[in-house]
């Protein structure tokens, strides 16, 4: 259970909201995606130069990470979740944890002690306090909440609010707005209109109907407005990004169950929360995973893409580059295609080009993925990549290191546990083992 659980928890941490560049533009037709033309390149030599290391947390308890922070100081606060069990009973509780440079445990701090608490994003408030965005189910709730929670610098509570209705909603990410608000992203489900069979790959873990769900709150954790939505599709949260006008862009995934020919769909928002434009990529088998605005003013979108046909085809890398209007610049693909290949989290890369963390797996339908990590240039041509043995993976960060190095955040099975996992590469991805 915990892998089809988890997936939830990848899938809303996923929603990054940081700030980019973006105006309301006029809908424009409905745009589609080309067929793979590019070509793989074969990762680089195994030499590492630089500081490099993999940490682990968690120990003995099922612990899955959802975001990562850089602390002043060189360290990190890696927010997850600890004490995860589905089965009898659902129950999690919300974890903190403060590393030094090195990835060392300075301390470590769990919430919720009652019912079931996700920990998924993570922002840094205006007083240096730390806001954690998740979801939240107990006895005084209905179904799943969103869930946020204030702490200070040394990890003890301030406050906790949770928010929510009749429905379930899921909160993974949190950004501050120009006014000093705060937005959170995810996703609103229906668990009585079900549209997918449980467990089914691609829909998060829900069999209910999802639609895009974002909350503003002030400083204060003080609701301002939520809006819901709706669709007769089912749509997925994959990533989004705050804008200078104060509006949002929200990436995600529309689904067909049973059909995999699934859509990407781009929403931009104003301040309010009120629909400016969308545009939506329709031709092949897609799963977008990610968005961040880029240091020339656009927006680059990570995504896995096969044709529609043959069925069996394997994904690949998708990039799309776009402007503040949501109009397409560039498209790049590539991988093996003898497995299944696609980014889950970017960054920009310092002096130019982007990376994106991701996985490689033969079988959709396993557990088994490796971690594979891939720069592109500018125009999205692949630069290098770098694959590293893992099994059951569940990646959810990526930072660009001060040393020109990245570090990766994720989850890693080790044996009968579900542990956290932070890797600091080289700028080149590589690590010595």
């Amino acid at each position: 259970m915990l892998k089809q659980s988890a997936r939830i928890i990848v899938l809303f941490a996923l929603v990054v909201l940081v700030a980019g560049c973006g105006s309301p533009a006029p809908a424009s037709p409905t745009a589609t995606i080309a067929s793979p033309t590019a070509t793989s390149v074969p990762p680089s030599p195994a030499s590492v130069s630089g500081d490099t290391w993999t940490r682990t947390y968690g120990g003995s308890r099922n612990t899955v990470v959802g975001s990562v922070l850089p602390a002043d100081d060189g360290g990190y606060f890696i927010v997850g979740t600890t004490n995860l069990e589905f089965e009898p009973t659902q129950r999690g509780n919300v974890y903190l944890v403060r590393t030094d440079a090195a990835g060392k445990v300075v301390w470590e701090k769990t919430y919720g002690q009652e019912g079931y608490h996700q920990g998924l994003g993570v922002a840094k408030a205006d007083d240096g306090s730390l806001l954690i965005v998740g979801v939240t189910s107990s006895a005084s709730t209905q179904g799943m909440d969103a869930y946020l929670l204030k702490v200070d610098q040394e990890g003890n509570e301030i406050w906790s609010r949770t928010y929510g209705g009749p429905l379930d909603e899921f909160t993974g990410a949190i950004g501050q707005t120009p006014d000093g608000a705060y937005i959170l992203g995810g996703n609103i489900v229906d668990p009585n209109d079900r549209v997918a069979d449980p467990g089914a790959a691609g829909y998060g873990g829900f069999e209910g109907r999802s639609n895009l769900y974002l909350l503003k709150v002030d400083a204060d954790g003080n609701e301002l407005w939520s809006r819901a939505y709706e669709s007769k599709d089912n749509v997925l949260a994959s990533g989004g990004a705050l804008t200078p006008d104060g509006g949002f862009l929200a990436l995600a995934t529309v689904t067909y169950f049973p059909d995999p020919n699934n859509d990407i769909l781009l929403m931009k928002l104003d301040g309010n929360g009120d629909e400016v434009w969308s545009r939506t990529w329709t031709d092949g088998r897609t799963y977008p995973h990610g968005l961040i605005p880029t240091a020339d003013g656009n927006y680059l979108i990570t995504s896995s893409y096969a044709p529609a046909e043959p069925a069996d085809a394997k994904e690949d890398f998708l990039f799309i580059k776009i402007d503040p209007q949501g109009n397409e610049i560039w498209r790049s693909t590539f991988g093996d295609p003898d497995s299944i290949d696609y980014g889950v989290v970017l960054a920009q890369a310092t002096g130019g080009g982007y990376v994106a963390v991701g996985e490689r797996t033969k079988d959709r339908y396993t557990w088994d993925a490796d971690i594979t990590l891939v720069k592109i240039d500018e125009n999205g041509q692949l630069l290098w990549r770098q694959d590293r043995a893992a099994a059951h993976t569940m990646l959810s960060a990526l930072l660009q290191h001060p040393d020109g190095g990245f570090v990766i955040a994720g989850g890693l099975s080790r044996g009968s546990v579900f542990n956290i996992i932070l890797i600091k590469t080289d700028s080149e991805g590589k690590v010595a083992e």
